[in-house]
């Protein structure tokens, strides 16, 4: 799996990533970064991407994965 973007909340690509995930509004807003992992076609199993959300502590405070690109 690898780091496709990691965006902070003030960057304009943020809700670009957020939308595509489909997080809870009550949840994007404690949200300070996001983070797009995702598998590649010559990775071994199933193609996925995994959203990350994170608080401004850098806490992690949210996941979503998505099965295929």
């Amino acid at each position: 799996m690898y780091l496709v973007e990691r965006r902070t909340k003030d960057e304009s690509k943020f809700k670009f990533v957020t939308d595509m995930a489909k997080f809870a509004p009550a949840l994007l807003e404690k949200a300070e970064a996001v983070e797009w992992w995702g598998t590649s076609f010559q990775d071994p199993g199933p193609d996925f991407n995994e959203f990350r959300l994170f608080d401004a502590a850098g806490k992690l405070i949210g996941t979503h994965f998505v099965d295929g690109y």
